[in-house]
């Protein structure tokens, strides 16, 4: 197994996209591995019991971590940028349980015997998915405004809207206007979001709420990732076949992934928890100042988890 080692390019991320430098990226490495089932790009951050955090749609593994409140110093995250995110080729690993066996030779090069396991939106079927199949390496599941089932069909006006704004030959422009946008008109950009992630009407949003969204959106890409996710889908059996204590996170006012999402994974999970939150952002249950009972209740049972 070969690892290679490199410093993500800031241009990546600032003046070519319009955004400011300063959101907080990571300066540690990360890292792009050759394990015995294929290539994958990964980053640690943090020490203690490791969680396996796998990001949402138009996300790779320098995701934005602090609105989660997690304790860096009692847990060590290991982000993956999944299949078609990052420096990870999508390949043959289109499956959510093909994308599970990658994370598990992963695992096994950085020699993790044991994770909790975090999966956020687009990133939920992947999670749920390494769950039911390696689950002699799972002590926990948490799924956060987590996809549990196929997401949208191909008769959904927002299904062919996302096969053509976000295909891998488009999606950089795509991305680059948003960018362009949240530069000179950030406020008006933040609008237009809120109502892709919350049901919520007529909510005037703070500036920090502006700052917050400006730095996740500046910081996304959805190269051939995306256009995989919305197409990926998850038999109910798999999800029967989760037997590891399961916790999901979800908002009633989530525009995005709909409350139903998390219905079908309480329903199907047999150790299972639900809990619901009212938030102003919905979706995004980690942004707001409102994020204080989501955040508590995380780490609360991410303790739980690691005794």
């Amino acid at each position: 197994m070969l690892a290679v080692k490199y410093k993500q390019q800031n241009q990546k991320y600032n003046s070519n996209n319009h955004c400011s430098n300063n959101i907080g990226i990571s300066e540690k490495m990360i890292q792009v591995v050759e394990t015995n089932l294929g290539k994958i790009e990964y980053k640690k951050v943090g020490k203690g019991q490791p969680i396996l955090f796998l990001h949402g749609g138009h996300a790779d593994c320098n995701m934005p971590i602090a609105g989660f409140g997690i304790d860096l110093n009692k847990y060590n995250l290991i982000i993956p940028s999944r299949p078609g995110y990052g420096n990870t080729p999508l390949s043959t690993y289109k499956k959510p349980e093909q994308a599970a066996e990658l994370l598990s030779s992963l695992l096994e090069f950085l020699m993790i015997k044991s994770v909790i396991v975090i999966g956020i939106s687009a990133g939920g079927l992947t999670a749920i998915a390494f769950a039911a199949i390696k689950f002699e390496s799972v002590k926990r599941l948490l799924l956060i405004s987590a996809i549990t089932k196929r997401w949208m069909q191909k008769d959904n006006p927002k299904y062919r809207i996302a096969r053509v704004f976000f295909y891998p030959k488009i999606e950089v422009v795509t991305w680059w206007i948003v960018r362009l946008t949240a530069k000179l008109f950030p406020k008006t950009l933040a609008h237009s979001f809120f109502k892709e992630f919350s049901l919520l009407k007529h909510q005037k949003l703070t500036k920090f709420e502006i700052k917050a969204l400006r730095d996740m959106l500046c910081l996304q890409r959805s190269k051939q990732g995306f256009i995989n996710d919305i197409d990926q889908h998850l038999r109910a059996k798999i999800l029967t076949q989760v037997k590891i204590p399961t916790l999901i996170f979800h908002s009633v006012h989530d525009a995005s992934v709909d409350v139903e999402m998390a219905m079908h994974a309480k329903y199907h999970i047999k150790d299972c928890q639900l809990f619901l939150f009212e938030n102003k952002w919905g979706h995004l249950l980690w942004i707001g100042r409102d994020t204080n009972s989501f955040r508590d209740t995380l780490n609360t049972h991410l303790l739980e988890s690691a005794r």
